[in-house]
């Protein structure tokens, strides 16, 4: 038997539309609000497009009832990937958010790395990849 796929692209134009989640269908918007960490984790990754890239930002989601997985692009000059995931790979998630606990910024790419099984950035670093099972079907294996 096959999965129900669904599919939505969202294209925010500037600042004044940072309301993603009025954009995004029933299914997924009912799915978000039982899974707050996907949620947090997804909202970091649009606001890090919106606050740091350049429009407009376009979201590329693909969802099952078993997983998510999105890409999220900006237009802007992105940041130094390898830097940050050699950061990552050296100290560790945990260690870095316990440095960085009670600044304002730099957390995103950490808490994505938390919530989501799969993290990618292209290259250049202004289009990052997100997947992860749902939650039900995570515990479940």
């Amino acid at each position: 038997m096959s999965e129900l796929i669904s599919y939505q692209k969202i294209v925010i134009h500037d600042h004044t539309e940072k309301e993603w989640k009025g954009k995004i269908n029933k299914d997924l918007r009912d799915w978000l609000s039982e899974d707050f960490m996907l949620s947090v984790g997804i909202g970091e990754a649009i606001n890090n497009a919106i606050e740091h890239g350049g429009f407009p930002v376009i979201l590329d989601i693909h969802y099952t009832n078993r997983a998510i997985d999105m890409r999220i692009k900006d237009h802007g000059n992105g940041f130094n990937v390898t830097k940050k995931i050699n950061d990552i790979e050296k100290y560790g998630t945990e260690k870095l958010m316990s440095d960085i606990v009670l600044e304002e910024r730099g957390r995103g790419i950490l808490m994505m790395m938390q919530i989501f099984q799969k993290v990618q950035y292209n290259e250049m670093g202004n289009e990052v990849f997100l997947w992860r099972e749902r939650k039900e079907n995570a515990e479940a294996i």
